[in-house]
């Protein structure tokens, strides 16, 4: 899940179940990030309140965050899901119960909030990439001092999305590219990997007469469900390749909101 905090700081939330831990990414709010859909670079802190504008909601902070850090985010909510994560029962009841803006449903929330009660302070694991080197600080383009994303983030961080069942199946994917650019296939590559998943192959196929834009198959509905959400494709549960367990379907069309 991603929200941002009541400084405008951006804040990434993954939440094992099985481990009964959380981990918190926090991202500084003068970030300076490249925006999904071809708007161009803002800093952090304006992300949620461009999505409103551009009546995208904090669906256009939930892809901004996956394109720049590979994050396989598909959970956006307001300042107010941080009591999912604050320590604090009242704030937990009113991030379960209140409304607020999010795509989490009733259920997701009851979720959370069992997972989030019966953790202790010492399972939550806070990482500030600012002080990891994976953020370099610098002047921006608006002049003032900020940070800009400097390389990848490391493995003991990106573990934290990794989704051991498929994981251990060692599932295969294939990604066919019908973009017109290799390194959009390849993003989305490195977003899928972090999530424990092996790409095999990426099957380069032309633009034109392409108009299609995502789509994701395979032979576990549930895999398929959960990269769908992250790119907001659409999904054939049913349909199998002998070669590979989930198959991506990158189109042109995908690339203008990329």
């Amino acid at each position: 899940m991603v929200f941002p905090d009541i400084n405008g700081n951006i804040v990434v939330s993954t939440f094992n179940k099985k481990e009964k831990e959380i981990t918190l990414i926090n991202i500084p709010q003068n970030t300076q990030l490249v925006v999904s859909r071809q708007l161009g670079s803002w800093k952090a802190k304006s992300l949620w309140q461009l999505g409103v504008n551009e009546k995208y909601e904090g669906k256009l902070l939930q892809e901004t965050i996956t394109k720049n850090f590979h994050f396989p985010v598909s959970i956006w909510a307001d300042k107010k899901a941080f009591g999912f994560v604050s320590g604090n029962f009242i704030k937990l009841f009113k991030a379960t119960f209140f409304p607020y803006k999010s795509n989490l449903s009733l259920g997701d929330r009851l979720c959370l909030f069992f997972i989030s009660f019966g953790i202790q302070n010492e399972k939550i694991s806070s990482y500030n990439l600012s002080e990891k080197g994976i953020l370099k600080r610098t002047k921006l383009t608006d002049g003032e001092e900020g940070y800009i994303l400097s390389k990848d983030v490391p493995i003991n961080i990106m573990s934290s999305f990794s989704e051991s069942i498929g994981s251990d199946l060692g599932y295969k994917v294939q990604i066919i590219n019908a973009t017109g650019s290799r390194s959009i296939a390849e993003n989305i590559g490195k977003t899928i990997e972090s999530m424990g998943y092996k790409i095999t192959s990426i099957k380069e196929e032309p633009t034109i007469n392409n108009n299609d834009d995502c789509l994701i198959y395979g032979k576990d509905k549930d895999v398929v469900k959960k990269i769908s959400l992250i790119y907001s494709c659409s999904r054939e549960n049913n349909k199998k390749d002998e070669g590979f367990d989930i198959v991506i379907k990158l189109g042109s069309k995908f690339v203008k909101r990329y």
